[in-house]
């Protein structure tokens, strides 16, 4: 490699997220007039939530590869690599640990929007 980025895998990469964001975009300005805010931060916390799940559990994978973390063959869990689920306890423990803290900030919010 002599360092150049394009038009490499990369180079093409860019290109496409580029072309993505300009698509989003130009869809949320049109549909930013209709668009319900609630709707909008349901739709952008659900995916948030998602993606909040996948690193736990990847990142944890991650720390047992590494030797950082133990390693527990859990086989009752499914292997799902694309949600970052693996039959190892330490993934699904972190991934439940993610899931009670969002559950925890949910039920704490609508307590205190209900005050």
């Amino acid at each position: 490699m002599n360092g150049r980025i394009w038009p490499t895998a990369a180079g093409w990469s860019l290109l496409a997220l580029a072309l993505v964001l300009v698509v989003v975009f130009l869809v949320l300005q049109q549909m930013g007039r209709r668009l319900p805010y609630g709707v909008f931060f349901v739709g952008t916390a659900s995916l948030l939530l998602v993606v909040s799940l996948v690193f736990a559990g990847k990142g944890a994978l991650f720390l047992q590869m590494a030797g950082w973390l133990p390693s527990t063959d859990w086989t009752a869990v499914p292997l799902i690599g694309w949600l970052g689920v693996y039959p190892l306890r330490e993934t699904v423990l972190a991934q439940l640990l993610v899931v009670s803290m969002i559950a925890g900030l949910v039920l704490w919010g609508s307590r205190s929007a209900r005050a």
